[in-house]
């Protein structure tokens, strides 16, 4: 997944444009990435982006000092807070993406932090993934947990999409094609029995990720009952 793409899709912002040009931009430290951020929402001073967040911690002097560089230490509150205000990812605010090769910028970290490339805290804050040459099988399993878990929430919005489709209902259609040696037929397309076929693929699909997680005793009691939809539509 790219970094774009990772960008808040599943709470529903939307990326325009002119974020997509920041984005991809090199502004080499947080203070400045905000205040450009701000600029690029059209969010005309830091007193205009405390009052989109409900945080009175966060006020237009804690705001200016962190864009103009006299305040350092930004706590993960003031950037979680200020990151949703402007409606973009903490990590678009963390380090420069458009620069994945360069080391990251982030004062006061240690060594194993600072050496990272940006590409590599990506990888490292958003997968977890290989940051060192030898994973520890601890560092395997939590990555292959998260990725699990993340297929787990695109294959129950894709069960969702599934087994809302209005084509329940469709009738078939007959029209006229041709076989390989081009005769002549008449074919029948029959959107209900495509649902189906949707709808089928998404509860196996669902239902063997759910499989696979319950070895590692993850709750699942957010899952929905896939199940439910083909006894719903069958009436």
């Amino acid at each position: 997944m790219t970094i774009a793409q990772f960008l808040f899709t599943r709470q529903g912002f939307i990326l325009y444009t002119v974020k997509m040009t920041y984005i991809a931009d090199s502004t080499p430290s947080i203070g400045k990435r905000i205040a450009d951020y701000r600029k690029s929402r059209k969010i005309g001073t830091a007193a205009d982006l405390a009052a989109r967040i409900p945080n009175p911690k966060v006020t237009a002097s804690v705001i200016q000092n962190i864009e103009s560089g006299r305040k350092a230490d930004l706590s993960v509150s003031q950037l979680l807070d200020i990151a949703m205000g402007l409606g973009v990812s903490p990590l678009v605010l963390l380090v420069p993406v458009g620069s994945p090769f360069q080391e990251v910028d982030l004062p006061g970290v240690g060594d194993d932090v600072s050496s990272l490339t940006v590409h590599e805290f990506d990888e490292w804050l958003t997968i977890p993934a290989v940051t060192k040459a030898v994973e520890t099988p601890e560092q395997v399993s939590m990555r292959i947990l998260v990725t699990y878990i993340r297929k787990l929430i695109n294959a129950v919005e894709d069960w969702k999409i599934a087994s809302t489709s209005p084509d329940f209902d469709a009738v078939p259609t007959e029209f006229e094609n041709t076989d390989p040696e081009g005769n002549p037929y008449t074919d029948t397309y029959d959107p209900a029995e495509v649902a189906w076929m949707h709808l089928d693929a998404a509860v196996h699909d669902v239902k063997a990720k759910c499989a696979y997680l319950r070895q590692y005793n993850v709750d699942l009691s957010w899952v929905p009952d896939v199940d439910a939809s083909r006894a719903e539509h069958r009436g």
